[in-house]
């Protein structure tokens, strides 16, 4: 049986299911949608405390567990970008993840599977690849990990391969690198503007500081797994989504202070890692989708100023 026909995407109007789409990423896919000119559907319960959508995006306020009975009729795609993200209190709490992230995913499963949407495109990681001995990591490379989050978005690929088999979901996989821009307020940089402004004499950093990782502009994700789908062809497909390059912690207290213009004092960890679980490097390999045409707008340095800039107006009250 042939693919489902997403090039259909670039050519008409589909109907779009987004869950988690008030979020970070899922708004900036949302309006990426929306511009191309489909019908979309947001589910999220704003459980993040995020809501980056207008009132005039259709948005059904709640979690994607609670509308397995839900109808919804005649839509084409789902993307599945709700999940609980790393947080370093949540780090030791199986059942969020298990529930929210996992949970959350066979939810999304099961109505695509009750509604026959015959494309489902689910966010996966980078950090299923544990503390990788390949490195740029390739898609066929699983290693150890050491994170809930990492293992409740392994488990997600595999009841995603499950669906396929069984019932003949066809799926789309993007293995995320570190994704920053505009909106996000989750991570490292949010973190450390804010540590600045509640003290801008004294910088704490989570680990030493020569932690890398391959930060991409999410402008540069959602485009990404637009190539993605247009050019898969099998019924489970895995792109990984990052840059060409990596950055260090190091770099971007680097790019924050010049933004800022202050000069804390800065105190690093002891560990080349910031938190149990983490891990020294996250650089997947971007050869398959770069085999499309893909390519980053920005290097990983050019996508950290822009998150940085962002989030300086955002958390010290700025105009634009």
């Amino acid at each position: 049986m042939p693919l489902y026909p997403t090039w259909r995407m670039f050519l008409v109007a589909l109907r779009v299911l987004v869950t988690g789409g008030a979020g970070f990423i899922g708004s900036h896919l949302v309006d990426r949608l929306l511009n191309d000119g489909h019908e979309v559907l947001v589910i999220d319960n704003g459980i993040s405390g995020q809501w980056n959508i207008g009132s005039k995006v259709k948005a059904l306020r709640a979690s994607v567990t609670q509308c397995e009975d839900e109808r919804f009729p005649g839509f084409d795609v789902l993307f599945h970008m709700a999940a609980y993200p790393i947080r370093i209190d949540k780090l030791f709490d199986y059942h969020i993840y298990l529930t929210q992230t996992e949970g959350g995913t066979l939810s999304a499963l099961e109505i695509a599977r009750r509604n026959g949407i015959p494309l489902f495109v689910m966010p996966a990681s980078t950090t299923i690849y544990g503390r990788a001995k390949v490195v740029p990591t390739p898609e066929d490379f699983i290693g150890p990990d050491m994170s809930f989050y990492g293992t409740s978005k392994f488990n997600s690929e595999r009841w995603c391969e499950a669906y396929s088999g069984l019932f003949g979901v066809e799926v789309l996989i993007a293995r995320f690198g570190r994704i920053l821009g505009p909106r996000s307020r989750n991570g490292s940089v949010w973190e450390l503007v804010n540590k600045l402004k509640a003290s801008p004499g004294l910088l704490e950093v989570l680990g030493d500081g020569s932690q890398r990782r391959s930060f991409l502009h999410v402008d540069d994700c959602v485009e990404g797994m637009m190539v993605a789908m247009k050019n898969r062809k099998d019924a489970v497909e895995r792109f990984n989504i990052g840059n060409e390059d990596t950055a260090s912690v190091k770099d971007m207290v680097r790019i924050i202070l010049e933004e800022s213009g202050l000069r804390p004092n800065i105190v690093y960890g002891k560990e080349p890692v910031g938190w149990k679980g983490d891990n020294e490097i996250v650089f997947p390999d971007i050869s398959k989708l770069r085999s499309l045409g893909w390519k980053p707008g920005r290097n990983s340095e050019e996508t950290i100023r822009d998150c940085v800039q962002w989030t300086m107006r955002e958390v010290f009250n700025e105009k634009p």
